[in-house]
């Protein structure tokens, strides 16, 4: 009798042991690997905000007052197509795509300009009461990050506000969350002078993978030394690839993220 309870106790042990581990690799933050699959030009004029892949046609959203567009380009080539300045007194910030239209955030302008996708014509504008950095849609939802730790989502129909989540690794805040992209059930965000991209849950805004794109960065700057921070995701699903660049980047890159 006391040698069964002792090997029920064993067991038990022996499965509650199991079960935590699980939960820590569960909550365990992956290294996500790059891989360059191919290497296209980009102006180094353009201060990179935005992008959007979508076939084949890459569209582009720049910053900086009377500077700011966005435009399509042929990515292999570099060709562009269909631009748009935007107001002089505007910076553009991140820019996604849903429903045939395109959605601009600005960064301190506190509005949000949607034009129509196949023309670039402006069709109309939303106020957005924080500061406008990075934006991205799950299909839904409108998704936009401010510069600090939070990611709010917003109805493409109207920009009502609908929820927030907050982006922490582990229980450290992740703050000034740039440029972002949706891609297989994950926010993929950019982070402000740092060349990193965090693969964030968005059900608990918890980080669940980093890649760390210095490698491309330092190329970049040997290519040409004027060139800034890494900002700028695209996500192809056919390919499952990446593409990815940076302020005045001299290249756009299509990676594939592996987990390690």
């Amino acid at each position: 009798m006391i040698i069964n309870s002792l090997n029920k106790l064993v067991t038990g042990l022996l499965i509650t042991s199991i079960l935590l581990l699980n939960c820590q690799n569960d909550d365990k933050v992956k290294t996500l690997n790059y891989t360059v699959v191919n290497t296209f030009p980009h102006s180094t004029d353009n201060f990179t905000q935005g992008l959007i892949w979508e076939s084949d046609t890459l569209y582009e959203g720049t910053g900086h007052e009377m500077k700011s567009r966005i435009f399509k380009t042929n990515p292999k080539t570099g060709e562009i197509y269909d631009s748009i300045h935007i107001a002089d007194n505007l910076f553009g910030e991140g820019i996604c795509k849903i429903n045939s239209k395109i959605y601009q955030l600005t960064w301190r302008n506190h509005i949000v300009l949607v034009y129509n996708s196949h023309n670039l014509e402006k069709i109309t504008t939303y106020p957005l009461v924080t500061e406008g950095w990075g934006l991205c849609t799950d299909g839904k939802y409108l998704i936009v990050s401010d510069g600090t730790n939070t990611l709010s989502y917003y109805s493409p129909d109207n920009f009502e506000f609908v929820k927030k989540i907050f982006v922490k690794n582990k229980n450290i805040k992740v703050s000034e969350l740039n440029e972002l992209e949706y891609a297989n059930g994950f926010i993929y965000a950019n982070q402000w002078n740092r060349n990193l991209i965090y693969k964030i849950d968005p059900q608990t805004g918890q980080v669940k993978g980093i890649a760390n794109l210095q490698g491309l960065f330092d190329l970049s700057r040997k290519k040409y030394s004027n060139c800034d921070v890494l900002n700028g995701i695209a996500y192809n699903s056919n390919s499952d690839n990446f593409y990815v660049t940076g302020k005045y980047w001299s290249n756009l890159y299509e990676i594939k993220l592996t987990e390690k």
